[in-house]
């Protein structure tokens, strides 16, 4: 995959009237350079991201990953998730968990 900028995937979370909420790559700087990963068949590649999800209120959302490989069309993951918060413990539950597929040519 080649990319033109050190920035390899976008990360975005959508709230319920499906507006952006969450942008990971706003405000970040980016190298500009090329770069260049190759994945072998039948293998891949993981990009470890993690995001603090526990300012969002209750509700539905979604978690959508765009890699922006510039020679490759790659299909964006989306994933749909839902917060619902214990008031009394102030914790976080999450109706499904986020994963990546495996890219194989």
């Amino acid at each position: 995959m080649e990319f033109k900028t050190g920035q390899k995937y976008d990360i975005l979370i959508k709230n319920e009237n499906n507006e952006i909420i969450y942008n990971w790559a706003k405000n970040k700087m980016f190298t500009q350079a090329f770069n260049y990963i190759t994945i072998k068949a039948n293998s891949s590649v993981k990009f470890k991201v993690k995001i603090n999800i526990l300012d969002l209120n209750n509700g539905s959302y979604q978690l959508v990953v765009k890699i922006k490989a510039d020679n490759f069309k790659i299909n964006r993951e989306e994933l749909k998730f839902s917060i619902k918060k214990w008031l009394q413990h102030k914790k976080v539950i999450l109706n499904k968990f986020v994963f990546f597929r495996k890219v194989t040519w």
